[in-house]
């Protein structure tokens, strides 16, 4: 996971505890963001259905149980579902 997933999550509302790996302590990094574990992301997406699966072009990621969830391909599974939580953190409240 990357800096700039990590602190997408981070504004999005996803928890950051005291402990743990964190991003920061670097000039470009102006703040610590935690870098959650992939079981942390599948907790915190909740009890909806989701779907991830490696295919060839990578960790592809959906929501719901048609392609209109489609979220897309990803490198790993931790940024997918990363990504698949930021889309389920829109529309929520802060």
């Amino acid at each position: 996971m990357n800096y700039k997933l990590a602190k997408q999550l981070k504004d999005a509302g996803f928890p950051q505890p005291e402990e743990g790996i964190l991003f920061g302590g670097f000039p470009w990094e102006k703040e610590d963001s935690y870098i959650p574990t992939l079981s942390e992301l599948i907790d915190a997406c909740g009890d909806g259905y989701f779907n991830l699966e490696h295919c060839q072009s990578g960790w592809c990621v959906s929501k719901g149980l048609n392609d209109d969830g489609w979220i897309g391909y990803f490198k790993t599974p931790k940024e997918a579902v990363g990504k698949l939580l930021l889309e389920l953190y829109k529309g929520r409240k802060k």
